[in-house]
């Protein structure tokens, strides 16, 4: 003889597997996407000021935004790789009197990580100063990495451009001194391009690849200032 579910029977059943169906569902964790270097923005140049309160709001050092086949990407791991070219060119900050940044300081160096949010984006604030210039190294200065993907190669500049003498890090006989400092040489320097409007790297604040109004007011602070830090290791 053929069994046949009643009616109480069938719901059970009927409900059994439905729960078990989304107990499936549930237990099948999502696919995560993968960054696209294609549809991801990195600007051309990671900015170093010496302090934070000299940045301009909203602009910090760079800021990073990371996308893959499903759109913006949550949650993924961004890494600046300081190239061993470039890592020893660079002023790193120790320490700057500036409580605000007290927690980030000494700079992290050479790998410098953070985390997208829900929009796929990802700032940094990165203390330090010098200006390698890819061009002027020949040679990588900084990877820029999400979850593992390359997203980019990019310089580094800062409102501590130059030394006291003119020379850039990547010219021979810079004088490395004890202090990241914005000064007198710095201001003259950043004069130049900004009111001719010519190309220079190290005057390109916003990465847009020209100089211009909007590279004057990021660095102006710093000029007016004189900012500074004490130079780690």
């Amino acid at each position: 003889m053929e069994a046949t579910l009643g009616g109480s029977d069938m719901y059970r059943f009927i409900s059994t597997w439905a729960v078990a169906g989304l107990m499936t569902m549930v237990a099948v964790p999502a696919l995560a996407d993968s960054p696209d270097p294609g549809g991801s923005h990195v600007p051309r140049n990671l900015v170093l000021y010496q302090r934070s309160d000299t940045m301009v709001p909203p602009n910090p050092s760079i800021k990073i935004y990371v996308e893959g086949t499903q759109g913006p990407v949550n949650g993924a791991t961004v890494e600046l790789h300081i190239s061993p070219f470039a890592d020893p060119l660079i002023c790193w900050c120790a320490a700057n009197g500036n409580p605000a940044d007290a927690a980030i300081l000494p700079q992290a160096h050479p790998v410098i990580s953070g985390t997208t949010d829900i929009n796929g984006n990802v700032s940094f604030v990165v203390l330090g100063g010098g200006c390698v210039d890819p061009a002027r190294l020949g040679n990588v200065v900084v990877g820029v990495f999400a979850d593992g993907i390359l997203l980019a190669e990019i310089g580094i500049n800062s409102p501590d451009a130059i030394d006291a003498f003119g020379a850039f890090p990547t010219d021979p006989g810079y004088v490395f001194t004890a202090d990241c400092e914005t000064g007198l040489s710095d201001a003259v320097f950043h004069t130049g391009p900004i009111s001719t409007a010519l190309p220079e790297f190290c005057t390109d604040f916003n990465g847009d690849g020209d100089v211009g109004g909007p590279d004057a007011v990021l660095v102006t602070p710093s000029i007016t200032t004189g900012a500074s830090c004490t130079a780690g290791p």
